[in-house]
């Protein structure tokens, strides 16, 4: 192995070992995340919230990150149309940001989707693997922003069918 797979494969080892924790349930921040519906729990008010609510987390829990999901668009891989979406609010240097993506034909889960934020090349990405929500047929991923971020950063969406077909997109950040 030489040192430029070690050094990509290191921290994206680290980072999937830390994203392992950052599912919709029992997240570290104190509350479990319904990014669809948008509710809460464990923050001592029984509470629902509609998706675009412009809900500003202030009932009692530090919760720092924003839920809107803001529409990246639609995009065509192959025979596949995804749409996309992005929320924790803006990309920032250094920021991690979640990535809904829905593809048309997700094969029941059995399609892999990946997703990282900076250039094709992947240079300085963390790259995040999408988790498969079979409620509503999406894919969430959290990905952190490279520290610089370059103003020519986007979205890098990788869709892997289940016959190995890859496929690579890119949409622009919000």
């Amino acid at each position: 192995m030489n040192d430029l797979t070690k050094l990509i494969l290191a921290p994206t080892a680290a980072l999937a070992f830390a994203l392992a924790g950052c599912s919709e349930q029992g997240a570290d921040d104190g509350h479990d995340h319904d990014h669809a519906g948008h509710s809460h729990a464990d923050d001592g008010d029984d509470h629902d919230h509609a998706e675009g609510d412009d809900h500003a987390h202030d009932e009692g829990h530090d919760d720092d990150h924003d839920h809107e999901r803001v529409s990246l668009g639609t995009a065509t891989l192959g025979d596949t149309e995804l749409a996309a979406w992005q929320s924790h609010g803006q990309a920032e240097a250094g920021k991690e940001l979640h990535l809904i993506v829905k593809p048309n034909d997700a094969s029941d889960g059995a399609t892999t989707v990946r997703a990282w934020i900076g250039t094709e090349d992947r240079l300085t990405a963390m790259v995040a693997l999408g988790e498969y929500d079979a409620d509503t047929g999406e894919y969430n991923l959290h990905a952190t922003c490279p520290n610089p971020l370059s103003d020519d950063a986007q979205w890098w969406i990788e869709m892997q069918t289940p016959n190995g077909v890859r496929t690579i997109v890119s949409m622009d950040l919000h």
